[in-house]
């Protein structure tokens, strides 16, 4: 096998090198819910770091994946692009870049990781700690961080409501995975509101 080498980039990359990826994505995909060219240009990276895990041989990509994080407080992260190419499948390249992008996060400052895939009876993720927690979707959590979204999710915490940006994507995938159920109540006036969220419902 030729030489494998693997690199960690952070958004923005160099408008040269968004060719070759997006070529290398679409193998796989005809798009994915993040805007490629966007977000390689970084016309997120005021809230939002995205970092790319890169595998090449003989100097040809072969390999990726995306961890998505807060730039502020970050706590939670999200793994997306993972692919490999077929001719490379089987040698441990998705393992290695998707547990690079987790060890970065993590580093950063991040306790729990998520991911989503169609589930199978093995999975290349299983390789690298993560654990399905419903459906399709999968979740990591950083050594000591068994319990981080029960303290995220704890009642009596103060809240607010703003306009969302794009480095609330990993806390959104964070509160989508929980098994709680949200109770809104308003008490008449326009602008009051309770938000109750309930542990443990399914």
């Amino acid at each position: 096998m030729t030489a494998l080498t693997t690199e960690l980039v952070t958004y923005p990359l160099p408008g040269a090198a968004w060719p070759e990826l997006i070529a290398f994505w679409r193998t796989e995909w005809p798009h994915t819910d993040v805007d490629w060219l966007d977000a390689l240009s970084g016309a997120h990276a005021e809230t939002l770091t995205i970092q790319l895990a890169l595998a090449r041989a003989g100097g040809e990509i072969v390999g990726t994946a995306s961890v998505y994080y807060p730039r502020a407080d970050p706590e939670a992260c999200c793994i997306a692009d993972v692919l490999t190419s077929p001719q490379q499948r089987g040698q441990g390249i998705a393992a290695r870049l998707t547990e690079l992008a987790v060890a970065s996060a993590f580093a950063a400052g991040c306790r729990v990781a998520y991911l989503g895939n169609k589930p199978t009876e093995h999975c290349v993720y299983e390789k690298v700690g993560f654990q399905r927690i419903r459906g399709a979707v999968m979740r990591r959590v950083a050594a000591g961080a068994e319990q981080a979204e029960a303290g995220w999710y704890a009642e009596g915490q103060p809240m607010g409501v703003r306009e969302t940006v794009w480095g609330d994507l990993p806390g959104l995938a964070a509160f989508l995975a929980q098994p709680l159920r949200l109770d809104v109540i308003a008490p008449g006036r326009p602008r009051s509101l309770r938000l109750r969220l309930h542990h443990g419902v399914e």
